[in-house]
Order: C-alpha cells, then structure tokens, then sequence
C-alpha cells in the first residue's frame, strides 16, 4: 500500500487530534504505573510513609522518629545498651520449660553477655511461682540436676544397687561423678535412704541407696 501525502487540512487536523488525545492518555498512564504502582506512592503522589507536610510517617511532629528516647537512644533498649527480644552477639532469647513441678511453665528468658562471656539473666517471663523464675536463673547460670545410677553390691542378693543424689548437682560434673561411682562398691544389707557415698565430688550432696538390698542367702544342704 502506498501512503498518502496529499492529505487535506481538514485530514491533518483530526490527525493532530487524535495524536495529542493519544499522548495524553499514555503520559496519564505513565503517571499512574510510576506514581502508584512502580514507586508504591499513593494516588495523590505522595511517597508511602510520608505525611502531606513531608514528613515522614512515624515520627513525631518535632521531626524526630517514634521509637526513640528524648535523648535519642531507641526504645526497646536498657540503659546498658541491652537490646530486648533481639537475638544479638550480647543479648539472646530462650526457651525451655521449668521442671519443678508438674506444671511445667513455659519460660521466655532474656539473657545478655558481658565482656567476660558470662551470661546474666535480664528477665523471665511465663512462670506462674517463684520457683520458675528460680529455676530459669539457674538454668542458665549452671544446670542442675539429680544423678541417679546403679552401684555394685558385694554379698547382696542383688548385683547391681539403685542409687541417686540427695539433691541436685551440677550436670557438667555428672560424667566425673558416674567415673568415681563406677569404681565404688557397696556391701550388704543396705536400706533405702543409706548413705553411699558422702560429699560426692565436694558438692555437699551425698549419694544415698533408692532401695533395699539384703544379705545374700547360702543354700541349705
């Protein structure tokens, strides 16, 4: 097909119209994709997160961002620079259950590290006694546990004798402790509550019998 270049004026007129109609159209929806949806700014133009006054969203009147102190420290933080709920080099969170009773509350411990690696509790949350509370510092401090095990029996009527700690004992001292009870032994009768071994491994907790062990019977002729 060959074009046209004889074209009346009336011809070039609605030409320029439809032209100028059409450019606009496109240039409005330019606007539109890069204003809304590209940039993410409203249909005013303004950029999300900032108010008509330009400033931007969450902060206060006075230009400074919500969330900080007057002295322009975040909130969230403690004086020592401790951040909360935040798992950092310094400063993490745990979870475990308290273990003292059959309750056994979910606990949600900050603790925070120092300059020496030693950890410290900053808060405990979730347990419904004292003893939660307790028991989460310790946990995190050194772990606590009763050690219970079997002891050889000479002349018993059992071999083997059920024993555990009186209290609890420092769990990273429970492999050198089954080390000295396994080169121990016990001669019968024993009764439940005797002591086994005392002062094990200078805890001040004693080793006690969990049951009764008589003296082994001869046969009779």
């Amino acid at each position: 097909m060959e074009k046209r270049t004889d074209m009346t004026s009336a011809e070039k007129a609605d030409m320029s119209s439809a032209n100028n109609t059409a450019g606009a159209g496109e240039q409005a929806y330019e606007e539109h994709t890069q204003g809304t949806c590209a940039s993410g700014a409203k249909p005013d133009h303004a950029a999300a997160g900032v108010n008509a006054d330009g400033a931007a969203t969450g902060s206060s009147p006075d230009g400074a961002a919500t969330g900080m102190n007057p002295d322009g420290t975040a909130t969230g933080i403690n004086p020592d620079d401790a951040v909360i709920g935040t798992t950092t080099a310094a400063c993490t969170t745990r979870h475990f259950h308290c273990t003292t009773c059959p309750s056994e509350c979910a606990l949600t411990i900050e603790t925070r590290i120092d300059e020496n690696e030693v950890e410290h509790v900053l808060s405990v949350q979730g347990n419904r006694c004292a003893r939660g509370r307790k028991f989460a510092e310790q946990e995190i401090i050194r772990p606590m546990r009763i050690l219970a095990t079997t002891i050889v029996v000479r002349g018993g009527d059992e071999k083997l004798l059920p024993v555990r700690t009186a209290r609890p004992i420092p769990r990273d001292l429970h492999l050198s402790a089954m080390r000295d009870i396994r080169h121990a032994s016990v001669t019968a009768p024993v009764h439940m509550g005797d002591v086994v071994m005392s002062d094990l491994l200078g805890t001040g907790v004693d080793l006690v019998a969990s049951m009764n062990v008589d003296t082994q019977k001869l046969a009779s002729c």
